[in-house]
């Protein structure tokens, strides 16, 4: 990175020293995968924005509060109204002096974090395996492309993944409705960056679109580009984890909510194929795309390599296609007899 964007990596937490010893309660918020909130809110020191974000932490529990795009100097501690539903007075930004910062994050008391890595576009945090980036995408893309290239550098090496909130581009022309056509170009940075780390987009729940330029007829543009991705490690995790589009107030952008309905699988459970794959016409393709990829390496680590990524293309195609197996395939094969 530019020396510019180094500066701006510099680690911001206020309060304390954010890594504590391990505590007693965290075992059970990582059995619930810490449920999470994120919004760009750029209202947040208005009454009915702050009203509304604790109404949503009254609603889904959330271990971790996101805070995009506020626009204002952050605050010396935790808001007041934070504190009282348990979270910590200590909170992580990545505001610096010669730039305000764009990301607020909030995590619940007894909740133990480190930080990953940080700049200008991103967060990321590790509570034991688990990594979460939240992310706030610059509107050029050709600045978005730093983002892609911050994240994959670390993204390839952590276990369970989620990346989560605002990218500031869709997936596909589908995805917005009304102005222009999206940057094509912009749109295959992004697929290239979610294909290459092996991501799923788990946001399928709520509302189809998170931002509206908040303009009526011809003129009203709308759009996803706010979702939760992750990898398989972190379905892995959770089988039962969930995303939404929450309902739009106060603000163009729409929050993201994310939960684990049950408690998380354990994380080295072997990976099973599945018979009823081979009934789906696509899973040649899937197979013969996957394993011809290069790879540079010596013959026998190039065919373990091979298998492993072709592990994760099977698991995120499977994903993709049937959804939570633990429900799908056990229906299917009923069906079959």
């Amino acid at each position: 990175m530019a020396s510019s964007e180094k500066e701006e990596s510099q680690l911001q937490v206020d309060g304390a020293d954010f890594v504590t010893s391990t505590h007693k309660g965290q075992k059970h918020y990582l059995r619930r995968l810490m449920n999470c909130i994120l919004w760009n809110i750029r209202g947040i020191n208005k009454e009915q924005s702050l009203s509304y974000l604790v109404d949503l932490v009254n609603e889904y529990k959330p271990e971790i509060v996101g805070v995009v795009e506020p626009l204002i100097a952050p605050p010396i501690f935790c808001p007041a109204a934070l504190s009282r539903l348990g979270f910590s007075s200590n909170f992580i930004h990545n505001n610096i002096p010669s730039k305000r910062g764009n990301i607020w994050v909030f995590l619940k008391e007894g909740i133990n974090a480190t930080i990953v890595d940080i700049s200008c576009q991103q967060i990321s945090i590790k509570i034991e395996k688990f990594t979460i980036s939240m992310v706030h995408a610059s509107s050029y893309y050709v600045q978005r492309r730093v983002l892609w290239d911050e994240l994959s550098h670390f993204g390839l090496s952590v276990e369970a993944w989620m990346i989560i909130r605002d990218f500031n581009i869709v997936t596909r022309n589908a995805e917005r409705k009304g102005g222009r056509l999206p940057c094509q170009i912009a749109v295959l940075d992004f697929n290239d960056f979610i294909n290459s780390n092996c991501l799923v987009d788990s946001t399928t729940l709520g509302h189809r679109y998170s931002w509206s330029n908040r303009r009526c007829g011809n003129k009203r543009m709308i759009q996803k580009i706010d979702r939760a991705l992750v990898n398989h490690h972190w379905l892995n995790a959770a089988s039962n984890w969930k995303s939404k589009i929450a309902k739009r107030k106060f603000s163009d952008h729409s929050p993201i909510i994310g939960w684990n309905a049950r408690i998380p699988k354990p994380g080295n459970i072997p990976f099973r194929f599945k018979n009823v794959w081979l009934q789906h016409l696509d899973i040649k393709k899937v197979v013969e795309t996957s394993w011809k990829q290069p790879l540079l390496d010596v013959p026998i680590r190039t065919v373990t390599k091979k298998l492993k990524r072709l592990k994760a293309d099977l698991k995120k195609w499977s994903w993709e296609t049937y959804g939570s197996m633990s429900r799908n395939l056990k229906q299917m094969d009923e069906e079959r007899g």
